[in-house]
């Protein structure tokens, strides 16, 4: 019963991790009627509304970037092109390692060496942490033009939960100590 709630947990969590890394409103205003930005972690839309009109750009985060450079705006930095990458990735990676363990915990089975999935999910998972802060923090517009968004918020929930997980799951995926008594 244990092992199964535990692979609930894990299940739930590579969800979270699933919808952030997919959701395209990380960061987001939208504040006013007539103007929407949005970012994913790889790409921003702006929408402006005109009337019955409504029209939406869409660019890369390289792209914007670039965009902004160019225009000598202090806030932009490259930074947040490569931290919304890696946290992408690296959510990815967690929610794939969380999958493992749940997997492994309802076939009951155990790692044959010191390692296994439940250590890879909890690396990458405090590495998510700091790359979807950086990608937070280095987000254009200071901090009055968008802030969090459901995404940021599943992600956060989803990566404690993770790490939780993970470490519940290390107790009964990893290798049985050898009885030293004998």
């Amino acid at each position: 019963m244990y092992r199964v709630l535990i692979a609930i947990i894990c299940l739930a969590a590579a969800g979270g991790l699933g919808y952030a890394a997919f959701s395209d409103r990380w960061l987001e205003n939208d504040q006013t009627p007539s103007r929407r930005v949005s970012f994913s972690l790889l790409s921003s839309k702006q929408c402006v509304v005109e009337s019955a009109n409504t029209t939406c750009e869409s660019k890369s985060h390289g792209e914007l970037m670039t965009e902004l450079t160019m225009q000598k705006k202090e806030d932009a930095s490259m930074a947040f092109a490569t931290a919304g990458q890696a946290t992408l990735g690296l959510s990815l990676l967690s929610a794939l390692m969380l999958l493992l363990c749940a997997g492994w915990l309802v076939a009951s089975k155990r790692t044959s060496g010191p390692n296994g999935p439940q250590h890879l999910a909890l690396i990458a998972l405090m590495l998510a942490v700091v790359a979807g802060t950086v990608f937070a923090k280095t987000k254009p517009g200071g901090s009055t033009f968008v802030g969090a968004g459901p995404g940021f918020y599943v992600f956060a929930v989803a990566c404690v939960v993770g790490i939780f997980a993970a470490q519940l799951a290390s107790k009964l995926i990893r290798p049985l100590e050898p009885d030293t008594s004998l």
